[in-house]
């Protein structure tokens, strides 16, 4: 089979609609596949199981801007039915991929019917195969759920990419099913360069298969900028005269930050938040990557912000779509953002980013380094506010410069991904 014989496409996973970050992955996605295999028909496999809300709402967002079938995802109710069952068939594969078809087949005859069909299985950008459990309860389920469409494909002999994924330390059972599975896939990028060398130096996974491509947001197109007009009309904001602040206080699986090193965090954001309005008399738009942030952002950032801060800042009490945030993020002066997918979303549109992150984050956070933005990247917990309120102060002032440097990485990231998927219809 060559690249044009790809006519049939399943993708997995749609991530969900509670960060706009997850929503503007598969969009982004999508618009790269169909660029370069534009008669493929794409069947679109949630990361949600039926009837949830996270799976209706992904659905009616997808399906209102593409006639691509957006399914339930079935492993999960698999899992849930028989989970020592299931558990049992993944742990010995090979033997038993023939009994965890039927089950698959009687959950979704539709997704079955996918994957024997289907000349390419497609893994969407993330981080969700090798994450490191770190003691989490129900997250070795969740681990092994992600796997289950790889190693289906495997056994079916279909061929399989993963696309931009970052890549860490494994608890069990990841080391097992990285060394079984990888080497089985026809094509693997991560979408930043820490998590090549991961792959190659760490785990040890060769071969000509492996390569770096961005994080399919990049690719993201969706505007609504009639939104994002009425939202500035609203709050009296100039385009290009005010600062997007982001904040994450969130580590693994929904894992909240507690206690004094949250406070730190914050005190480090106020305090750089204080020296924008002190330094450029502009305001801020306080906005949420994540809805889990509003109240915690209402909770832990704002009671830290001087009145006279406060006057300039627009704090954002509602949750938003991707669309609306790469509309608004057009007319940003500059981003601080401890969440990577707004980044994504600002480059394209020429916008100076500072990046304060934590461990927990994971490797994603150096794609702000690959993209050139290496001085505006701070660890939290060994900086503080007067650091990254230099920072912003330094973009500000610097702006037309790092346009320019966000918009030549945004290219250099596109035309990676471009490369390596016309390299993938080579190997097909």
């Amino acid at each position: 089979m060559s690249g044009t014989d790809v006519r049939r496409i399943v993708m997995t996973f749609v991530w969900g609609q509670t960060n706009i970050g997850d929503a503007a992955i598969t969009p982004g996605t999508l618009a790269h596949l169909k660029r370069h295999f534009p008669d493929a028909q794409l069947t679109i496999i949630s990361g949600s199981s039926a009837g949830t809300e996270r799976y209706e709402a992904s659905r009616r967002y997808l399906e209102s801007a593409t006639e691509c079938e957006v399914l339930p995802n079935p492993f999960s109710e698999m899992t849930d039915a028989d989970e020592l069952g299931i558990f049992f068939q993944a742990c010995q594969f090979e033997r038993e991929s023939t009994r965890f078809f039927r089950t698959l087949y009687k959950v979704s005859p539709r997704v079955a019917q996918a994957f024997l069909e289907a000349d390419l299985v497609y893994f969407n950008s993330g981080m969700t195969l090798t994450y490191n459990n770190r003691g989490m309860p129900g997250v070795t389920k969740r681990l092994l759920v992600n796997w289950m469409p790889i190693m289906l494909a495997g056994q079916l002999g279909v061929p399989c990419v993963l696309w931009g994924q970052s890549c860490g330390p494994l608890d069990w059972p990841g080391p097992e099913l990285a060394q079984e599975y990888l080497p089985k896939c026809t094509a693997i990028t991560t979408r930043e360069t820490e998590s090549l060398r991961f792959l190659q130096e760490d785990l040890g996974v060769r071969g000509p298969h492996l390569a770096f491509a961005p994080d399919t947001t990049i690719y993201f197109d969706r505007r609504d900028d009639a939104w994002a007009d009425a939202f500035m009309t609203k709050h009296n904001l100039t385009s290009g005269q005010f600062l997007t602040a982001i904040i994450r206080t969130f580590a693994w699986w929904g894992r909240k930050l507690e206690g004094e090193r949250l406070e730190r965090h914050m005190d480090a954001i106020a305090g750089a938040i204080e020296r924008w309005v002190s330094e450029t008399g502009l305001p801020v738009v306080i906005a949420p990557e994540c809805l889990r942030e509003i109240p915690r952002a209402e909770e832990f950032l704002l009671p830290r912000l001087s009145e006279k801060t406060l006057d300039k800042c627009v704090f954002m009490n509602e949750f938003w779509l991707p669309d609306q945030a790469r509309s608004l993020y057009t007319h940003t002066r500059v981003m601080m953002s401890m969440e990577l997918h707004s980044i994504i979303l600002a480059l394209p549109e020429g916008i100076p980013v500072v990046h304060p992150y934590f461990d927990e984050m994971g490797p994603k956070t150096w794609m702000v380094r690959d993209a050139g933005f290496e001085d505006f990247l701070f660890d939290i917990d060994r900086t503080d506010g007067g650091v990254i309120g230099d920072a912003l102060i330094r973009a500000h002032g610097d702006r037309d410069a790092l346009s320019k440097k966000a918009l030549e990485a945004t290219k250099r990231f596109q035309t990676a991904g471009d490369e390596q998927i016309e390299r993938l219809k080579s190997l097909l």
